[in-house]
């Protein structure tokens, strides 16, 4: 450490990739049922996290829907770290995950974050975590990638990846990626319209209401460039996910 400050060309963390850095935004304080929450506040707890996401309407319906789960442990929250960010190679931008893959199920958010962003990235990742379709797309997904893998793998391209194929070889694997792909991507637009629009539903609620909650998103919109809609727009989430609009036809 210099006298100055971070010594920048040294410091590990200078532009670090999977560091998000956010300015200041106005303090914001509700009052509400005889408690105080700080929308700014970091480091907060589980128990604070699903206090404040149950001020709606909808965040009530996502925490009672999923604490039996949390429960029977079939999910858990976990706090999604610096450590974690870089193993997963996640873009900074990316504020919370559900990860199915892992037993048990787990959601991922960044304790460290506002709390008062953090509710609605919750409650999207809840809204995974409670979405009965995505187990059976994920087998589907899986089952697809095998029946790719074997064309690919008897082609040869296992173990030549430049290997020169025919017209007919070129069509068949071609033909079987597209639809690998085509069933990949409707899973994903399927999930993730669903969730948006469960988190859409929970953040209307939030800035309907009389606060200052519905200013302290504009500040996040305006200064950090926050992407938080009540209704999420179909190209958000084909540019967030690299879902071609053209595989949902």
């Amino acid at each position: 450490m210099f006298p100055g400050g971070i010594d920048i060309d040294h410091d590990p963390r200078w532009k670090d990739p999977y560091i998000v850095n956010r300015v200041k935004v106005s303090t914001c304080k509700l009052d509400v049922d005889g408690k105080t929450f700080e929308l700014n506040k970091t480091n907060f707890t589980q128990e604070e996290l699903f206090s404040l996401i149950s001020q709606t309407e909808k965040g009530r319906e996502v925490i009672s829907k999923l604490t039996p789960l949390l429960e029977r442990e079939k999910v858990v929250v976990k706090n999604l770290t610096y450590a974690e960010r870089r193993q997963r190679g996640l873009k900074p931008q990316t504020a919370a995950l559900f990860d199915f893959t892992e037993e048990p199920a787990a959601i991922y958010v960044d304790m460290s974050d506002e709390i008062g962003l953090v509710s609605h990235f919750f409650v999207h990742e809840a809204s995974h975590a409670l979405d009965p379709l995505i187990p059976i797309e994920y087998e589907q997904d899986l089952l697809e990638y095998e029946i790719y893998k074997k064309i690919y793998n008897s082609l040869g391209l296992d173990t030549d990846p430049m290997k020169e194929l025919s017209e007919e070889e070129l069509k068949t694997i071609s033909s079987a990626y597209d639809h690998k792909q085509r069933i990949s991507q409707k899973h994903a637009y399927r999930a993730e319209r669903y969730a948006f629009d469960e988190q859409g539903v929970h953040t209307h609620e939030v800035l309907e209401s009389d606060s200052c909650y519905g200013s302290y998103i504009q500040e996040h919109h305006d200064r950090n460039g926050l992407k938080l809609y009540s209704e999420t727009p179909d190209d958000h989430i084909f540019n967030s996910y690299g879902i071609d609009p053209h595989n949902l036809e």
